[in-house]
């Protein structure tokens, strides 16, 4: 083979790769559309806190490898912990993308007026998650959390790698609770100007929260019902009568 013609060879492997990156990397969106899906709760966890009036569409948080980490954005949504405190132990995040998106990124912030503080105050990195197959993702985490009373935000990010998996879109809400939730893409690879938490209706154009329930180690209350505790009585009752009457037969 001549000399030139190894040169055109190259050079087209070159322009091949060239277009197959551009293609893979224009892909990256911020917001998508799905349908909608849902889980259910873990029969022996109880619920500490739930929003997941799912509005179908959802908006990127994924931590993205190094060549583009101009992509990495995270959203975080608020909540309030009442008198007792919590232990949360682990987490359902409701969103869409590959089935085989496995692990995620999990941050817990103090409040900063409004907004999560700059620097989580816990983190757990490359967690492994369960995929419902549609991109709910349900995982434990590492050690539980224990916060007291007050004013918190949580975060999730997808951590499997874009090549081959994809993005992973944190689900919207059609309500918002609380504080409506933030987002920051700090390499502004999107464009939105969001390089630090900003809320999501000047980020991103959308009054949404973020869609996740919170779960506490504690096994789940079983509610009985007036016909259970009729029906213990009765066996009760029937029980001290045969014993009664044994007695004085």
């Amino acid at each position: 083979m001549s000399y030139r013609k190894k040169i055109s060879k190259v050079f087209a492997l070159v322009i091949m790769l060239f277009f197959l990156i551009s293609s893979s990397m224009a892909q990256v969106v911020v917001s998508k559309s799905y349908d909608i899906n849902s889980i259910e709760n873990k029969s022996d966890k109880s619920v500490l806190y739930s929003q997941v009036d799912l509005l179908g569409s959802g908006w990127a948080s994924q931590d993205f490898e190094a060549p583009n980490d101009q992509y990495d954005c995270e959203g975080a949504d608020d909540f309030i912990v009442p008198t007792g405190g919590w232990t949360i132990s682990s987490i359902d995040a409701y969103g869409s993308g590959a089935a085989s998106i496995s692990l995620v990124n999990v941050f817990f912030y103090q409040d900063n007026s409004g907004s999560p503080a700059a620097t989580s105050f816990e983190s757990f990195m490359s967690v492994t998650a369960t995929n419902d197959g549609t991109g709910i993702l349900s995982f434990d985490l590492p050690s539980a959390v224990s916060l007291t009373p007050g004013h918190y935000w949580f975060s999730v990010q997808d951590a499997s790698p874009y090549d081959p998996n994809g993005q992973w879109y944190w689900a919207r809400t059609n309500s918002v609770y609380n504080t409506l939730a933030n987002w920051r893409n700090p390499g502004d690879g999107f464009g939105t100007g969001a390089t630090t938490w900003t809320p999501v209706d000047t980020a991103l154009s959308g009054t949404s929260d973020f869609a996740f329930v919170l779960y506490s180690a504690d096994a789940a209350t079983i509610p009985i019902s007036n016909m259970a505790i009729y029906l213990m009585l009765l066996l009760v009752g029937v029980v001290t009568i045969i014993q009664y009457r044994r007695k004085f037969a």
